[in-house]
């Protein structure tokens, strides 16, 4: 197997070398390699690549890995801010049990849905179904007034769970010390789930 490498590219080429028709370099020099040639690996240069796979194509002609410059405290901050972002979109935060299944509603859907409810209770009904989502739905009867009463339940959870969310992102942001923002603890204090019969 031999290995060349041109600007950001690495090849791989089972049998014989590259040969005529290809851009290749004759000195094996970084300017060749700065000029776009594609230049053949050593066995020096394919053990470092070989070693290091998520190693560029300068680093890999260099055999040297590029340091990288430590992350700012507000680098870490934004890293963090991040995963708790993640967090709190997960279906560890964004959930709610109904008939022993974790389930969730979008805000929009939400609103949707207890305008849905006003709608139908002005025209006199009292019932109307629910479908769970999937490619095999199931229908759920439920009440006007049990819709309307877990809609608002749901939401005041929904509520409790952004502002913790934003507590959190606050909190992290106060903080002066790398070792306090990795240590701090972001998925504490969300409230637990709401348990729905409807």
């Amino acid at each position: 197997m031999k290995y060349y490498i041109q600007k950001s590219n690495i090849y791989n080429i089972d049998g014989e070398a590259l040969g005529e028709g290809y851009d290749l370099s004759s000195t094996k020099t970084l300017d060749e390699f700065q000029a776009g040639k594609v230049i053949e690996l050593n066995n020096e240069q394919t053990e470092f690549m070989l070693l290091n796979p998520s190693a560029t194509t300068i680093e890999i002609f260099n055999c040297k890995l590029n340091e990288q410059p430590e992350p700012t405290l507000e680098q870490i901050k934004a890293e963090k801010i991040a995963k708790l972002v993640l967090f709190d979109s997960s279906p560890t935060v964004n959930s709610f049990i109904l008939f022993n299944q974790k389930l969730w509603l979008e805000r929009n859907t939400r609103v949707s849905l207890m305008q849905t409810a006003i709608i139908l209770e002005q025209a006199g009904q009292t019932e109307t179904i629910l479908w769970t989502e999937g490619n095999n739905p199931q229908s759920i009867p439920v009440t006007i007034s049990n819709l309307k009463q877990f809609l608002g339940e749901l939401e005041i959870y929904a509520k409790a769970c952004y502002d913790t969310t934003a507590q959190h992102k606050q909190n992290i942001n106060q903080l002066n010390s790398i070792q306090e923002i990795e240590n701090y603890d972001f998925k504490r204090n969300y409230p637990s789930y709401i348990n729905l019969i409807i």
